[in-house]
């Protein structure tokens, strides 16, 4: 039920009302993936989608792609489920650090050499933390891209692409937990570059080389290195992965609609 104010009576959720949803990013025919654990419609206790979930606290098998991709996240093993949280109007799902994580189905980008990948978050710990996203399975594969909690004690968020060669850009210092987040990668293997923003903001570029190809046809990880390592412990609000390059402003109002979910900035 709703007052039309954006509050939702039933979960208490915060409402983007105002901000433009990121379905332009997609319009266009990109391929890609789209999570929104604001829309509990997408979300389910089943890995068939038959048992929706319903409550905060309840563990999450199924998040549905919005993308219209198809590019569902599941996770079959009961104990490996983030839950689904509302706290103080926001919805999210809760990373245990420990074993929690998603594998979507292959995505074939073999004909794309462009990256885009927003996410929002919160990291919950000073420890050396894990993946946030990562298409692909150990992370020294070519045509791949990864999206980290910083994986080091010392530095900081990190995003990373990789053609026949990779290219980093990581936060030099690491910010002290807990840590709120709109991250933004974007990333070309062609003309090469690779940068990480933060609630909006460049923070860092790197324009090395990251040889030659495209990305590849590999899962999507969301949460661990393949889960069996580099587990987040963390909040998820959203992740938008688009593969394609994307405009200032189509970064912007991306961000903006992430942000409304996430509370960052």
């Amino acid at each position: 039920m709703s007052l039309g104010l954006g509050l939702s009576l039933s979960l208490g959720v915060s409402s983007s009302a105002g901000v433009l949803p990121p379905t332009f990013m997609f319009a266009a025919g990109e391929l890609g993936a789209w999570y929104d654990p604001s829309d509990i419609t997408t979300l389910f206790q089943d890995t068939a989608g038959a048992v929706p979930v319903t409550a905060s606290g309840q563990a999450v098998a199924r998040m549905n792609d919005k993308s219209g991709r198809g590019n569902n996240a599941l996770q079959g093993t009961a104990s490996k489920r983030p839950i689904y949280t509302v706290a103080s109007g926001r919805a999210y799902l809760l990373f245990d650090g420990i074993d929690d994580h998603f594998f979507a189905s292959a995505i074939d980008l073999t004909t794309v050499n462009k990256m885009t990948v927003i996410s929002g978050v919160k990291r919950l710990s000073n420890a050396a933390g894990g993946i946030i996203a990562e298409l692909g399975t150990n992370g020294a594969q070519a045509g791949i891209f990864t999206m980290a909690d910083p994986i080091t004690s010392s530095l900081g968020w990190l995003y990373r692409s990789r053609g026949t060669l990779a290219a980093t850009a990581q936060q030099a210092t690491i910010d002290a937990a807990p840590q709120t987040s709109v991250l933004t990668g974007v990333s070309d293997i062609a003309a090469p570059m690779c940068q990480i923003r933060r609630n909006g903001t460049l923070m860092i570029s790197d324009p090395q080389s990251q040889g030659t190809g495209n990305y590849g046809n590999n899962i999507m990880v969301i949460g661990s290195r393949n889960g069996a390592s580099l587990f987040f412990n963390g909040h998820l609000y959203g992740l938008i992965v688009r593969a394609a390059a994307s405009t200032a402003n189509e970064l912007t109002t991306a961000e903006e609609w992430m942000n409304a979910k996430t509370g960052a900035y």
